[in-house]
């Protein structure tokens, strides 16, 4: 119930619209067969009685009109509902977008959320969009209910008709209506109950399939359709492994979805026989009222309408309560990971402080400073640890970085560079120790603020199929002389310029037939130009040019220096080479910092280092 609650006020705050919409829908088609069987026992009475042809037609063409007019308002309404609905999935996406890009990248990145988001997008690849199942469930849920009342009071004014009308000891009336509500309780109860079985069974299903409609979905969504595994596919010949791969996973589901198919057939069978003996109930009580003229004809006819329609809504309602049981697991999980992102984190959350205000006052003026004063960064006894691994990723870090001072951090594979630089970057926390600017715990500045002071770019980096100076300028508007310069800079003017549309040409051909795909190291160039283009003073790389070949990576390496000679610097390279000309380096070795000093000084103190020198050294010999 308390995810049912929470799902209705979130559809209410993304589409206000949707549950008046939804309510008068309900309203509309719970009332509309009751208002025509009515009519047609009237109809069926006025025959029987011989009425004069004319009431029979203006009978009629009451029903019609009455009819038409309920007609149009339902087919009015569940358009606005279909409308309202597609509003919905759009702000749900938003939503969940939105949850992803603010929540704490250490979170996001965590296997927990990894799979928590796989397990989304299962469901919705095999059941739909959850929050539009949930608006059709509520809309479903209300008709019936409504459809139930409605029934009921019109039993009652029967019942009660009949008893007046035919001098019944009106003693027998409580123990008609209590036999008539005792079965459909009884059978109610059980639907319920096979309903339950039905939706937990489904539920575990889901989970067991997931693994395979991965295969599957991953085949379907992203190889088929993505051009970018074209070439290796036509080179070595893959279709027919592709092809196996994807047939396997194929029968895998197919499969799955037969047995699904049986289970669901067996369901309905019970419910269809549950259904059946309740009409077989309900016919022979009515035929023996009429039998014993208790009822007239007109009433035998509105009679079977009501109860066939009462028990369609008792139907409706446990396939609804069903649905709804079901569904909420699978709305939990997007409850969920919306819940992440709203945990204290990253994002402005400033913490550990007691005084919240005086401390983002304080925080602010900082960063204010920092940006054309001086600055130290501290790393001070940082240690991290990655969730569920037994070994630490850094443990008692401890160094300095002067405003303007260009830093190289060197090491193999796993000893901690990259997880140093997300520190640094605020995408991590400190297990242990603090990292500060000027004194100030990083923690403690509103990351809107904090981000402002950095500029980076990662080795994994990523341009979105959006315009080329939007990539660059990470917005719609964009300084284009300033674009201009700073493409010149890392030696991409001409080739942009040779572009059909220049620097509004689109990245990739996802949504533009004339867009471009550029290689890896032209790429590689255009997140520098975005790097230079914001222009802050603290600038971190991580393994920038590693598509870039030697060459191109020394013209690089040398517009560095003169580009960024009064900015702050701290990049990885696996080049030692690129180190020899920064101011200091940072020897990283199995999460710890081993040695730091200039080249020529290491090749001296630090065997790591010397190691590492040589075994580059010597392929350029």
């Amino acid at each position: 119930m308390r995810v049912t609650i929470q799902t209705i006020k979130m559809i209410q705050r993304q589409v206000p619209r949707l549950i008046p919409f939804t309510l008068a829908y309900s309203v509309f088609l719970a009332v509309q067969p009751f208002i025509v069987v009515q009519f047609m026992g009237l109809i069926v009475n006025e025959l029987y009685d011989r009425k004069e042809m004319r009431e029979i037609i203006l009978t009629a063409g009451v029903l019609a009109l009455t009819a038409f007019l309920l007609d149009l308002a339902v087919t009015l309404l569940a358009n606005k509902i279909d409308i309202c609905t597609v509003e919905l999935t759009y702000k749900q996406d938003l939503t969940f977008a939105k949850s992803a890009m603010d929540m704490e990248y250490s979170k996001l990145e965590s296997s927990e959320v990894q799979v928590l988001l796989e397990n989304i997008r299962q469901s919705r690849f095999q059941r739909g969009d959850s929050w539009a199942k949930q608006a059709d469930i509520i809309k479903k849920l209300c008709t019936s209910v409504l459809t139930i009342i409605a029934a009921a009071v019109q039993i009652l004014k029967i019942v009660f008709d009949a008893v007046n009308n035919t001098q019944v000891h009106v003693a027998y009336m409580p123990l008609i209506i209590l036999f008539l509500a005792g079965i459909l309780v009884w059978v109610s109860i059980l639907s319920a109950k096979n309903g339950m079985r039905h939706g937990k069974n489904i539920f575990s299903r889901f989970g067991e399939v997931a693994p395979i409609n991965r295969i599957f979905g991953f085949y379907r969504q992203e190889i088929f359709p993505n051009y970018r595994y074209g070439k290796d596919i036509r080179i070595y010949e893959e279709q027919e492994l592709i092809n196996h791969e994807f047939d396997e996973s194929k029968n895998a589901v197919r499969d799955f979805m037969e047995k699904l198919g049986d289970e669901e057939a067996v369901f309905r069978v019970k419910n269809t026989i549950l259904t059946s003996f309740l009409l077989l109930v309900t016919y022979v009580f009515v035929g023996t009222l009429a039998y014993y003229r208790v009822i007239d004809i007109g009433t035998v006819v509105v009679f079977v309408g009501v109860i066939t329609k009462f028990l369609n809504g008792i139907s409706g309602n446990i396939q609804t309560v069903t649905e709804l049981s079901e569904n909420k697991k699978f709305l939990q999980q997007y409850i969920d990971f919306i819940d992440y992102s709203r945990n204290p984190g990253d994002g402005d959350v400033v913490t550990g402080c007691q005084k919240e205000d005086d401390s983002q006052n304080d925080a602010g003026t900082l960063m204010r400073d920092v940006q054309n004063g001086d600055f130290e960064i501290e790393f001070h006894h940082v240690s991290y640890q990655y969730p569920n691994a037994e070994k630490w990723a850094l443990h008692d870090i401890s160094f300095k970085i002067k405003r303007g001072e260009h830093i190289a951090i060197v090491g193999e594979n796993g000893s901690g560079k990259t997880t140093c630089i997300r520190l640094l970057c605020r995408l991590y926390r400190p297990t242990s120790g603090t990292i500060m600017i000027n004194g100030l715990d990083i923690q403690k500045i509103k990351f809107s603020e904090y981000i402002h002071f950095i500029s980076a770019i990662f080795q994994d980096f990523e341009l979105f199929s959006i315009k080329l100076v939007q990539n660059i300028a990470a917005s719609e508007q964009a300084d284009v002389e300033k674009v201009d310069s700073v493409l010149g800079d890392v030696g991409m003017r001409a080739r942009v310029k040779a572009m059909q549309n220049g620097i509004h040409t689109y990245m990739n051909y996802d949504f533009d037939g004339s867009g471009v795909e550029l290689s890896g190291g032209e790429a590689q160039k255009i997140a520098i130009s975005k790097a230079l283009y914001k222009d802050s003073p603290f600038c971190i790389m991580d393994e920038p040019t590693s598509a870039l070949d030697p060459m191109s990576e020394a013209e690089i390496y040398s517009q560095f220096n003169t580009l960024l000679s009064e900015k702050t610097l701290v990049f990885i390279s696996h080049r030692l080479s690129s180190c020899i000309f920064c101011d200091r380096i940072l020897v990283f070795q199995n999460g710890e910092l081993k040695a730091e000093g200039v080249h020529d000084e290491l090749l001296k103190k630090s065997k790591q280092y010397q190691k590492m020198w040589e075994a580059q050294a010597k392929n350029y010999k």
